[in-house]
């Protein structure tokens, strides 16, 4: 332990320790002693318990624990973990993104060094909450702190020292090259049977692979919608007399206009500023091409001169901008827009056309489209069904759940994974869906439509070029995940 010790104590007594001489922490007292090979004490000093406890710390982890295959570190044996656990083979910045993030995770809490070689059996046993409870009782929401073995808590000195490595490890932005992990996965890898997917997120032995979606998971897709929703749901809307352009077109107007309109509601704001800020509202209402709305940009940005902020400026900007796209007819890829367009009421959209709407918002092209129709079919029949609620900014409403319902169907069957768990990344709480290759698409949308409504599932539908699929989050969440 002395030797180990040396190079952390060297700066207290400014590197004095002659040979062999030994370092002594009385734990009890609060007192470190450096004494030579007869018990005379050469250095004493009162140390803090935060101190203590870091001294503690490091002889724990410079301890080599009898493991059967012979004795490790606690470091080593986490090392061994990760690489049976599939993190380390092929990646070359494993070090450097994977090991040391976890080894500083470890490295803030005190361990149970009687009990930590124990992190090496965990890895084999099949008994863990995450198997044989989530996983076992799909549609069940479980916090993920009750779904950890109790051998998982054997490890630590405290219950909350076991929960601070998990916050620390499952927020900790790992990545594998230039891939992020998403959250979650290292630690239920570490503190289970589970490994790192092949292909999937993660993969356990005789359940197969497990998807993992924190808060805003997308559940993937081929373009589809960014590229074909727009201008499907406008050509049905043709036979209402409706565009979706010009209706959007409309509705960035009126939200440049309220960006506008809210600066001459500020007190500090000058007589000069408000005459030009209502002019500009005045030209906007006016407009009558997209050069028009090119001038207007340059009138905003020249509010600056009248004291108005480049903070404000830079937030009216981009409304400016997106006025001007729409009004030019560049309003492709708009899938959330032409969503709240179209799922509404106010068409009198018939069965028929709002299966064929939902049918065009999918996230892949070739599925099995007329399983979808006849699943869509069952659901938008069902008396009492409310569907037609698109609200803009709103992330529960059904119809949003609907077409989130469509995407993590797609998904499933195109990727064919059996199990996906929606964690929310701030609470913890986990739920798992389990599949079936037996089950149908049409069956399955209309499953999970269900769920989503039960589970009262937050939905993105912000769906673009990058982003080819909705969001899906569970319960609080309030940030996207990454890895997703």
């Amino acid at each position: 332990m002395q030797w180990s010790l040396e190079n952390i104590y060297k700066r207290q007594v400014r590197g004095n320790i002659p040979p062999r001489r030994h370092l002594r922490v009385l734990g009890e007292e609060h007192k470190m002693y450096v004494t030579d090979d007869d018990g005379n004490t050469i250095y004493s000093k009162n140390i803090t318990d935060e101190m203590y406890s870091k001294i503690q710390r490091d002889i724990d982890r410079d301890t080599r624990i009898d493991v059967g295959s012979g004795s490790k570190t606690p470091y080593k044996i986490i090392d061994d973990v990760l690489d049976m656990d599939g993190w380390k083979k092929g990646n070359k910045n494993y070090t450097k993104q994977v090991y040391e993030p976890i080894k500083t995770a470890f490295h803030t809490v005190d361990i149970n060094i009687q009990n930590f070689g124990n992190l090496i059996q965990i890895q084999t046993d099949p008994d863990n909450p995450f198997r044989t409870v989530l996983l076992n009782n799909p549609g069940t929401i479980y916090n993920y702190y009750d779904l950890i073995s109790p051998k998982v808590y054997e490890l630590f000195a405290t219950e909350q020292d076991a929960k601070s490595v998990i916050d620390d490890i499952w927020d900790t932005d790992t990545k594998i090259g230039n891939i992020s992990v998403g959250n979650g996965e290292i630690v239920i890898t570490l503190f289970s049977d589970a490994r790192k997917g092949a292909h999937g997120d993660l993969e356990l032995p005789g359940v197969g692979e497990v998807e993992l979606k924190g808060c805003g998971a997308r559940m993937g897709g081929d373009g589809f919608g960014h590229t074909n929703t727009t201008g499907l749901l406008n050509a049905i809307l043709k036979n209402h007399d409706v565009s979706v352009g010009e209706f959007l077109t409309r509705g960035v107007k009126e939200n440049l206009l309220q960006v506008l309109k809210g600066r001459l509601t500020v007190k500090t704001v000058t007589d000069d500023l408000v005459k030009e800020i209502e002019s500009i509202i005045a030209s906007v209402d006016s407009v009558e091409s997209a050069d028009d709305i090119e001038v207007l940009i340059t009138r905003i940005r020249g509010l600056k001169t009248l004291g108005l902020t480049d903070g404000v400026i830079d937030d009216i900007i981009p409304k400016a901008n997106k006025f001007r796209k729409s009004f030019s007819g560049e309003v492709k890829g708009e899938f959330s827009g032409a969503v709240n367009v179209f799922f509404r009421p106010d068409w009198k959209l018939s069965a028929e056309e709002i299966v064929e709407g939902l049918v065009a918002a999918r996230n892949y092209k070739k599925v099995n489209e007329d399983d979808l129709r006849r699943g869509l079919m069952t659901i938008v029949s069902k008396p009492g069904e409310s569907i037609l609620d698109a609200a803009a900014g709103n992330p529960r409403t059904n119809i949003a759940r609907l077409i989130a319902a469509i995407h993590m169907a797609c998904y499933q069957k195109v990727e064919n994974f059996k199990h996906i768990v929606l964690a929310d990344d701030n609470t913890k709480d986990m739920v798992s869906i389990n599949f079936s290759s037996e089950e149908t698409l049409d069956q399955l949308v209309i499953r999970l439509y269900q769920l989503f409504k039960e589970l009262n599932l937050k939905i993105n539908l912000s769906v673009d070029s990058y982003y080819k699929s909705t969001g899906i989050s569970l319960n609080t969440c309030k940030t996207k995940s990454k890895g997703d």
